[in-house]
């Protein structure tokens, strides 16, 4: 029969716990690192997308014009910008995905810190 020490359990149980709570630390960081990341772009983001079009003139000639396309109650709309794409939109779009991305990303680290309470709460029952 396999018995085991006592001193040596705690101290395992210890090592496992302070490793839950290395964990659950760096998670809590790393939240709040995306929080203030999604505060900082939040104030210039701008929906839906670019689109360079061409159209043709009286000459059957092509020309170029930015576009940008968005969704206003259940239509796609297109918005003309012009020949030249302004740097600030730009940006806005790219900031938008960027907080697209970072949602989902807080989305995860929630998630797997609830998992890893939930894990240390049965641990610390079992006790």
């Amino acid at each position: 029969m396999l018995t085991l020490n006592p001193f040596r359990l705690i101290e395992r149980l210890r090592e496992r716990l302070d490793w839950y709570q290395k964990e659950l630390d760096d998670i809590a960081r790393r939240v709040r690192e995306i929080d203030e990341r999604i505060r900082e772009i939040s104030s210039n983001t701008q929906n839906g997308y670019l689109e360079y079009k061409w159209v043709l003139n009286v000459r059957k000639k092509r020309y170029y014009y930015w576009y940008l396309r968005v969704r206003e109650k259940n239509r796609l709309r297109s918005i003309y910008i012009g020949k030249n794409l302004p740097t600030d939109l730009k940006l806005a779009i790219k900031n938008r995905r960027e907080l697209e991305k970072l949602a989902r990303t807080k989305e995860k680290l929630v998630e797997t810190y609830i998992r890893l309470t939930e894990t240390l709460d049965k641990t610390l029952n079992t006790l």
